[in-house]
């Protein structure tokens, strides 16, 4: 049911990226940065890249043919998703992040989980129009109204980036809603942290996260907001 990670301020391990894929994902990999990043150890594959205001995404498929190997990256921050199809063609449009745009804001959107019912039933409530996909829906219902706190109805753990162009500010919103396959926390907020799927090296202490955390954005960081 896809995988998670964030990386701040710390090195990232190609291998680390490589597990997540091979857990559960697969079907395409998404990758959201600061910087301009090439994450493929081997140039195999279609990718896809592009700019969403001053941040850089990149989507990587390859098929069922060959195997995802990813570099070690040195960068301020990285958000990964990693995707298994529940719904939909097995591509390289399908991958996660999920953008929306409209006149007030820039929803950037990753998932791991399938609610498609409750999150019909939540697009009935707020007036927003269900496509039969729960990740474009709840992308769409957080673009038109603005509010993240929608995610904590859910049955999923989200990863949801939100430029407010009225604050000409990115945020990160960090949703951990799934009790049997939780968010893992590593490292010290204030410093260099992940949060991941999964724990990534057997040796580390991590604590889990449920609940929802948000993040203001900027080049160097992501900084936990209180």
């Amino acid at each position: 049911m896809c995988r998670l990670a964030i990386f701040n301020n710390m090195g990232i391990k190609g291998t680390w990226l490589d597990m997540l894929t091979l857990s559960r994902g697969g079907d395409g990999n998404g990758f959201v940065s600061s910087e301009e990043i090439e994450p493929r150890r081997y140039k195999i594959g279609k990718t896809k890249d592009f700019l969403v205001n001053d941040l850089h995404v990149k989507k990587w498929f390859i098929g069922e043919n060959y195997a995802y190997e990813h570099a070690g990256l040195e960068i301020s921050w990285l958000v990964f998703h990693t995707r298994y199809a529940t719904v939909g063609s097995v591509d390289l449009e399908h991958v996660h992040p999920f953008v929306v745009r409209n006149e007030n804001r820039i929803v950037l959107l990753m998932q791991n989980g399938h609610e498609p019912d409750n999150i019909q039933q939540l697009a009935e409530e707020t007036g927003i129009f269900f496509d039969g996909t729960d990740y474009r829906t709840m992308a769409r219902i957080i673009a038109e109204t603005g509010d993240s706190w929608h995610l904590t109805k859910t049955r999923s753990n989200w990863f949801v980036f939100v430029f407010e162009k009225a604050e000409n500010k990115w945020y990160l919103n960090v949703a951990s809603f799934r009790p049997y396959d939780p968010l893992h926390f590593y490292g010290d907020f204030k410093g260099s942290f992940y949060i991941s799927s999964e724990k990534l090296e057997s040796d580390q202490e991590t604590k889990t996260l449920e609940g929802l955390l948000r993040f203001e954005v900027s080049k160097e960081k992501l900084k936990l907001l209180v």
